[in-house]
């Protein structure tokens, strides 16, 4: 009587096209859609570390720091600097910034001076921050809120 199910066509024809249905409903997945480099960028950092030729300021004449990139409008965005130095009140520095989404790069605009900047974002949290200001090498680490 086995032989008879599998022999049967029409029996074959119906377990053939549920198997079929089967693996096909289990592809509908959507792929997780990773985010772009000036997305990862907006925000607000707390800055934990910044060297300027190896010298840390964290601590040292800096109480805090704070980066914030706002979000990527058109063909800039725009970003603020806020330190707050330990005998004084928070001074803010203002300006635009570009991306290049391929070298993971902005260049920012504030004051009449322009920084290229190279950022590794880890996580999505971790920051990663090396440029050369006025001719030394800074290196900032930042985390994000």
């Amino acid at each position: 009587m086995k032989n008879l199910f599998l022999k049967n066509r029409i029996f074959s024809m119906m377990m053939l096209a549920l198997i079929t249905l089967t693996f096909v409903s289990c592809d509908k997945e959507d792929p997780i859609k990773e985010p772009t480099f000036k997305e990862e960028l907006t925000g607000t950092w707390d800055i934990t570390s910044y060297k300027v030729q190896g010298s840390e300021y964290i601590g040292v004449l800096v109480n805090t720091a704070i980066l914030r990139f706002f979000t990527f409008t058109g063909a800039q965005g725009q970003f603020e600097q806020e330190v707050t130095f330990w005998q004084e009140g928070p001074e803010v520095l203002q300006g635009s910034y570009s991306v290049d989404e391929q070298k993971h790069q902005i260049t920012m605009d504030y004051q009449g001076e322009t920084m290229v900047t190279n950022i590794t974002i880890t996580n999505g949290k971790q920051m990663l921050w090396e440029s050369v200001l006025n001719g030394s090498q800074l290196v900032v680490k930042a985390t994000k809120r």
